[in-house]
């Protein structure tokens, strides 16, 4: 199963995501009968912090969201999250991060985003902050394998027992669930970095990521498309839906369907 969100479209439901994939986790350490929780969810973008509640039988309910511009220096952007979590009672935390990210519990870097292509944002401490602010039961995964855990949850027919999870943005992610189980390896899936096939003959264009140009997210995500397309990012949305550039991405898009499904 391949489920596909734009990270514009999604923030209304990422923290949802991050949210209803992190509480079963942290519910068995959580002493609260009906918890609280708070979730964070951090992109190149834009982080979304949200405070919801838990109730018996009832799906999770977010009371309370606001969103941050993604700065640098990081410790801007954290210190308007922390700001805001200070002001809320919670009793367990889910934090989503765009990477690569330390998920290894016995690291003395878990927690922190690495070697992120995101200027300014390399080997940066996200969960200390975080769980300055309370100390309370949390978890830390990407923010592409929360919604493909949440996905896998809610839409898995009798039978599946894998998805995987695309998100197109400032970057390119791909979050994987085998066996009802996010994969997680020495990092995690580098989806957004697999090679590229081209649908025109005359497509020159050299690609955003200096790294890894031939890739996916050098090739179509939102700040390569915006290149492509000769305009703004945020601009993106108002192009015709004949225009060429969302041909481009769709048969690139469609080839990492094809290699994620062989």
């Amino acid at each position: 199963t391949i489920r596909t969100g734009s990270r514009r479209a999604s923030h209304q439901t990422r923290p949802v995501a991050t949210l209803r994939s992190f509480a079963s986790r942290v519910h068995l350490e959580c002493s609260a009968a009906m918890p609280t929780l708070a979730a964070v969810e951090g992109g190149g973008t834009t982080f979304v912090v949200c405070i919801a509640e838990e109730r018996v039988s009832e799906p999770v309910r977010i009371v309370e969201r606001a969103e941050f511009a993604t700065r640098v220096p990081p410790s801007a952007t954290l210190s308007d999250v922390t700001r805001w979590l200070k002001g809320r009672e919670y009793d367990a935390l889910g934090v989503a991060m765009f990477g690569p990210i330390d998920m290894d519990p016995s690291s003395p870097t878990w927690g922190y985003i690495t070697t992120t292509p995101k200027p300014g944002w390399q080997n940066t401490d996200v969960m200390g902050p975080l769980l300055a602010v309370r100390k309370v039961p949390c978890s830390f995964d990407t923010d592409v394998n929360a919604p493909a855990l949440e996905e896998f949850r809610h839409f898995a027919r009798p039978g599946e027992s894998s998805c995987a999870y695309v998100t197109v943005g400032t970057g390119i992610g791909v979050g994987l669930v085998v066996n009802g189980r996010c994969v997680r390896g020495l990092v995690h899936p580098e989806g957004g970095h697999i090679p590229t096939l081209k649908r025109r003959a005359d497509d020159k264009y050299k690609g955003v990521d200096a790294v890894h140009p031939w890739a996916l997210e050098g090739q179509c995500s939102a700040v390569a498309l915006a290149e492509r397309a000769g305009v703004p990012q945020e601009r993106l949305k108002d192009l015709p839906d004949d225009h060429e550039v969302w041909e481009d991405a769709a048969y690139m898009l469609g080839a990492l369907c094809a290699t994620l499904c062989a």
